[in-house]
């Protein structure tokens, strides 16, 4: 906890406004696909962490993001990706204070789940409900069909960010593969080399 503010009422404020309906990420209309529960560690590759990035303010964040997205999946659009981030965010803040936030994003087709650690060399403004910015993003985009895995992995995200070592941890790591490390301790998986 920084400054007295909770953590877990910025997930629950997040949580909530995940169901809020958006005309660009609305729920699926493709059948349920159960594909095997990835674990969320091994949606990072050394690839997906983002260390030491200059970005000037929420948007230019959300920009990267969606820039890496398209950049690793095949006919994704960046532009197309960072009005679907914007959009999200329009719904409430990601952003859960003690600097952290979890820009997500479902979308109407069929494609792995991805996902992208950002960390800023500055904070920036990100609406966070303690009122300090953000220099850590762990970023989801997922299939629309894939609600329960969603908030699964959103669930462990915001219980890693609440976790003031792990916070720490990913602070003073100096490389992707220590990021990995971290994340592989905090979250009990096993991160990929």
């Amino acid at each position: 906890m920084l400054s007295g503010y909770p953590l877990s009422l910025g997930f629950a404020t997040l949580t909530a406004s995940l169901h809020a309906p958006s005309p660009i990420d609305s729920p699926s209309p493709v059948p349920s696909q159960n594909p095997p529960a990835m674990q969320l560690d091994q949606l990072l590759t050394t690839d997906d962490i983002l260390l030491d990035q200059r970005l000037g303010d929420a948007d230019a964040v959300l920009g990267r993001l969606a820039g890496h997205y398209a950049r690793r999946l095949d006919n994704f659009d960046a532009d197309h990706l960072h009005r679907l981030l914007r959009a999200r965010e329009q719904t409430g803040s990601t952003a859960l204070g003690e600097g952290v936030a979890i820009p997500h994003a479902r979308i109407e087709s069929t494609f792995p789940p991805r996902a992208v650690f950002l960390r800023s060399v500055a904070p920036v403004p990100f609406e966070a409900p303690d009122g300090h910015p953000v220099d850590m993003f762990f970023s989801l985009l997922v299939p629309g069909h894939a609600t329960g895995q969603h908030l699964e992995w959103l669930s462990e995200i915001a219980g890693l960010f609440a976790d003031d070592s792990a916070r720490a941890a990913l602070r003073a790591a100096q490389t992707p593969k220590q990021i990995q490390g971290v994340l592989a301790e905090h979250l009990g998986g096993s991160s990929q080399p």
